[in-house]
């Protein structure tokens, strides 16, 4: 039914408790690796230097395959290749180099052909396409997380049981709400930084003199996850070799290598108003208000909205904000009869 080339991918008895193919069955029953998510990012992790193998599972009855393809040359340098398919659905898993993921899912449906997909394009923005044989629905945002508070009864819906096939019980709707969560706590506890001092440090990164460029970094260590949001958004593109240096690592000692926690996620987005644009949208009042509130103290300016209107002025005055500021961009971009439109 199948061959493996090395053992460390999954154990014998777990290959003979469950033999025929299931959708993510191979990357479940792999003891030795795991999707994690980092700094909002998909990546997988325990997999050592040096490792390959590979894995066929084929049932010819039920019409079912399933291969799992893993090598791994050195640091920054794995690669993961998984297929499932039978006469319903099909699967893919695409782990390249440098954090780019691709996770692709097809089912066969009596009304058309439905066909999921999670883009990771390395470092930069995520985005979750759906496409039902109509329309053409996809969701952008800079990380996964963004993208669970962006729209969370969409991913609740799609993406999120396509996670949880692949790593089952990981709950990550019950973790975007405890970022939810944490994000209230923080904003009702803590004051928004002072952006005009964190620009300056940034600027002293690149001072002509050594000592002040390692005071600002200092500085800005010391601040910890306070600066993490912040940080995550400066515009590298105008700054010097030594700035970016110094910025990428305080960006690497901020967030470390472990997996992200709720805290952790709150305290790096506090300080993003497209997060506060997103629980705007929420139907509790409250948590409107705070949403509100917050990127009232963000802009440092009065908001023009108004929690407690009824929901097709909510609508609207959120509309023209998300077209206001440049750091939010339209969040849905769709198609229907093949004109492109915004939602």
């Amino acid at each position: 039914m199948g061959t493996m080339l090395l053992v460390w991918l999954a154990s014998p008895a777990s290959l003979l408790a469950e033999p025929s193919p299931t959708p993510g069955g191979l990357l479940q029953r792999s003891h030795s690796m795991r999707f994690e998510i980092h700094r909002g990012h998909l990546r997988l992790s325990g997999l050592r230097p040096g490792q390959r193998a590979s894995l066929t599972l084929d049932c010819p009855e039920g019409h079912a395959k399933e291969s799992l393809v893993v090598s791994h040359a050195g640091v920054d340098a794995a690669s993961v290749t998984y297929t499932y398919h039978d006469a319903q659905q099909q699967w893919s898993v695409d782990v390249q180099p440098n954090g780019q993921v691709l996770i692709q899912h097809h089912t066969n449906q009596k009304d058309g052909r439905l066909q999921i997909e999670y883009r990771q394009p390395g470092p930069g923005s995520v985005a979750l396409v759906v496409r039902d044989g109509v329309s053409t629905r996809t969701l952008t945002a800079p990380d996964l997380w963004r993208l669970l508070l962006i729209d969370r009864e969409f991913c609740g819906h799609h993406l999120v049981p396509m996670l949880e096939t692949l790593r089952p019980g990981w709950r990550l709707d019950r973790f975007a709400q405890q970022i939810e969560q944490a994000l209230l706590i923080r904003s009702a506890t803590g004051r928004p930084l002072d952006r005009q001092m964190l620009d300056e440090l940034v600027r002293d990164l690149g001072h002509p003199e050594f000592r002040r460029r390692q005071a600002a970094e200092v500085r800005l260590r010391r601040l910890g996850h306070q600066a993490a949001g912040y940080l995550e958004h400066v515009d590298t593109g105008n700054l010097s070799v030594e700035q970016r240096y110094r910025l990428r690592q305080i960006r690497r000692a901020l967030h470390g290598p472990v997996q992200d926690t709720p805290e952790r996620v709150a305290a790096w987005l506090i300080d993003d108003p497209g997060t506060w644009v997103a629980l705007l949208d929420r139907e509790d009042t409250e948590r409107r208000r705070v949403a509100a509130a917050q990127l009232e103290k963000l802009l440092d300016r009065p908001l023009d909205f108004d929690a407690l209107a009824d929901e097709p002025e909510r609508a609207e005055q959120l509309a023209r904000l998300r077209t206001e500021f440049e750091f939010v961009q339209p969040m849905w971009v769709g198609e229907r009869a093949g004109k492109p439109r915004r939602f």
